[in-house]
């Protein structure tokens, strides 16, 4: 993005940490029904946000280019919360409310902007979203399929060792190694 808003996505980037307090206070205070973060320390999930809204805000201040369907940023989020067992939709909601928090951030701001500016600055701000939630869902299933792969690897190698007697039904079901793959049987 360029322009006034850009200067101030820039100038937002010393005080991203008011930006991070609001996504965090809105993640769950916005619909807190449809937030479920309970396999994620308080500090990861601050962490997280910090991350997406830090990533937000150098996009669109021109800080660091490159292709957001494959951001690095959003994709590390989006392998970590899917090895936490937080739910998709959960962190497309989270991104949607960060872009909003940022979006409202860049208005308290924008005295001087003219409307041509703020539609461009509109496009600009629902683009990096959109392309930052696309990688984290990419990076997510990628990691949703992995864990579906070791866990089918692991109740494989469960039963070939309980039809060649090595093990009891009870041992499997107590494994701790294998908890996950049991429980789907």
């Amino acid at each position: 993005m360029e322009g006034p808003l850009s200067t101030v996505a820039h100038a937002w980037l010393a005080d991203v940490d008011v930006l991070t307090d609001r996504l965090v206070t809105a993640v769950f205070t916005d619909h807190p029904t449809w937030t479920d973060y309970r396999s994620v320390p308080p500090e990861d999930l601050r962490d997280g946000c910090r991350r997406y809204v830090t990533r937000v805000l150098q996009l669109l201040a021109g800080n660091s280019g490159g292709d957001t369907g494959a951001d690095p940023v959003a994709g590390s989020i989006g392998r970590q919360r899917a090895e936490q067992g937080v739910p998709l939709e959960v962190m497309l909601r989270t991104f949607r409310l960060g872009g909003r928090v940022v979006w409202e951030a860049l208005l308290e701001r924008s005295d001087e902007v003219t409307p041509a500016d703020l539609g461009a600055a509109a496009t600009a701000m629902w683009t990096v979203v959109d392309g930052l939630s696309s990688a984290l869902s990419t990076s997510y299933r990628r990691a949703e399929a992995e864990q579906l792969r070791r866990d089918d690897q692991r109740r494989h190698a469960l039963l070939e060792e309980v039809v060649a007697g090595g093990t009891t039904g009870q041992r499997v079901a107590t494994s701790s190694t294998c908890r996950s793959a049991a429980s789907t049987w």
